[in-house]
């Protein structure tokens, strides 16, 4: 398997956007991938540095804006970071994230990274009457002193032929009903990496 540190050598087909996922592009059929390095930590922090947008929970209020905001910028998924710290509380099968931006401007979301609630829910353990709530990240030994990024994606309702929503898919093109749509972080990434594989 290919990790996100990984550089390899791969050629890639035609343009293939599937509804608004506008940066899917097919493999040539019959290619090969070629393993070229693995980053250095110096190398993935100057990658992150030219690669996030560093502002963009400063500049939303809720996470409708964020929603807005990821739409104007044409892609399905935003990196954003460095986050300093972010409130985690536990709530169903996925932790919520509450993250403080400029002006204490809050914006709540779900995390999808199946990894980073392994990760988390691990940790419930090491919190004495803490069966709910992580009060922060940087209560967290692993998280601390650690750049960490955000990819956020997008989620939403789904509308069947009787347009009635359905939860967890995207919305069928030509609905006469406007769906509704929400950001998530779909994945947690940090330098060095929270894992404790190594």
């Amino acid at each position: 398997m290919i990790d996100i540190f990984d550089v390899v050598d791969i050629e890639f087909g035609p343009p293939c956007p599937i509804k608004h996922h506008k940066e899917n592009v097919k493999f040539v059929s019959g290619g090969s991938i070629k393993f070229v390095k693995k980053l250095s930590e110096t190398e993935k922090i100057a990658l992150f540095q030219q690669v996030t947008n560093s502002q963009l929970l400063n500049n939303v209020e809720s996470k409708y804006e964020l929603y807005d905001e990821i739409i104007k910028s044409g892609r399905s998924l935003v990196l954003v970071g460095p986050i300093d710290s972010f409130d985690i509380q536990i709530k169903g099968n996925h932790p919520r994230l509450l993250i403080v931006g400029k002006n204490d401007r809050k914006v709540d979301l779900p995390c999808t990274d199946l990894k980073f609630c392994a990760f988390i829910k691990s940790k419930l353990a090491d919190f004495e009457n803490c069966l709910l709530n992580i009060n922060s990240s940087q209560k967290i030994a692993e998280l601390k002193g650690t750049q960490i990024y955000f990819v956020i994606g997008l989620t939403g309702d789904y509308l069947d032929e009787n347009n009635e929503i359905k939860d967890g898919k995207y919305a069928p093109e030509g609905g006469s009903i406007e769906p509704r749509y929400w950001p998530l972080v779909v994945s947690v990434l940090t330098i060095p990496s929270y894992s404790s594989e190594g």
